[in-house]
């Protein structure tokens, strides 16, 4: 369940862990690319500073564009 697993990142980040760590974890769990992508992004974002929220936004886009390529990829095969 998706709020499960985020109540694992509050948890976690409750109880002294890194959020990078959390969110790590977190895509080690579920295993799909684009979460990887996700905390790879918060990674990122985390240690250099920044603005996130705009980080976050674009790879949506991104992970929306993908979704797309892939649902015209099955129709068209």
């Amino acid at each position: 369940n998706l709020f499960t697993e985020f109540g694992l990142i509050f948890d976690q980040v409750s109880f002294g862990d890194d959020l990078t760590d959390a969110v790590q974890e977190f895509a080690d769990r579920v295993g799909l690319e684009d979460v990887q992508y996700l905390s790879a992004s918060i990674g990122i974002q985390y240690g250099s500073g920044g603005d996130l929220a705009r980080v976050i936004t674009i790879l949506s886009q991104v992970i929306r564009e993908r979704l797309d390529v892939r649902k015209k990829i099955r129709a068209i095969s």
